[in-house]
């Protein structure tokens, strides 16, 4: 398992560290690739404001997740 695969198994929307989705749930997400960080940032200020204190939770809190290594980012649409 890589580390963006960790990253990319839960879904953290209450900024308590721990995934907020069942483990059988099925999630609807979108995908982006090559996306820079500034451009995270953006993205993750408009649909996460106040998650995480740091740039390491900001990538891995709240709806938005992103992995600098291989710049990937997520964004949860829904779950059930």
């Amino acid at each position: 398992m890589t580390r963006s695969d960790r990253i990319f198994r839960g879904w953290n929307f209450d900024n308590d560290g721990k995934s907020d989705i069942p483990t059988n749930a099925k999630v609807v997400f979108l995908r982006f690739i090559d996306i820079e960080n500034r451009n995270f940032e953006k993205v993750d200020a408009m649909l996460d404001p106040g998650l995480g204190t740091t740039a390491v939770e900001r990538q891995v809190r709240g709806k938005v997740k992103y992995v600098s290594a291989d710049k990937r980012m997520k964004i949860h649409l829904v779950h059930r």
